[in-house]
């Protein structure tokens, strides 16, 4: 049981690095919105709503991602790991679909790039230390 202890610990510093992935996004997109969308990455977008509820929502998923490492068993966790995942897959299809579908300026395609590559690299993580943890 070493391995799984071992595992699940490794598992759960990941967890907190999802939720400061969480945190700091949304401290861009729900609390300084306006310089991050329009002054930082000219967005050419102007809608006052979203940008606030993709910080809203993306705050619930750091708490609730916090609330996961507090938490000693696998099964318990399972489901939030499985949520983080999912969540992440659908925002990085998203981003792609932006990159290819949508008209933005060169610095918001250079924003989007850069958190696809961490979208990426969280998922990959997160894949890898959920199947580690399911054996």
């Amino acid at each position: 049981m070493k391995f799984m202890e071992d595992v699940l610990t490794k598992l759960k510093i990941l967890l907190i690095i999802d939720a400061v992935a969480a945190f700091i996004f949304c401290f861009f997109y729900l609390f300084i919105t306006d310089i991050y969308l329009l002054d930082l990455t000219d967005w050419s977008y102007p809608d006052p709503y979203y940008p606030r509820a993709f910080g809203g929502m993306l705050l619930v998923l750091g708490i609730f991602t916090l609330l996961a490492t507090r938490k000693e068993n696998w099964e318990h966790i399972k489901i939030y790991v499985e949520l983080t995942i999912s969540w992440m897959i659908i925002i990085l299809i998203l981003n792609i679909l932006e990159l290819i579908f949508i008209n933005i300026t060169p610095i918001y395609m250079f924003h989007t790039i850069i958190n696809s590559i961490i979208l990426i690299l969280l998922i990959v993580a997160n894949i890898y230390y959920y199947f580690r943890q399911a054996k």
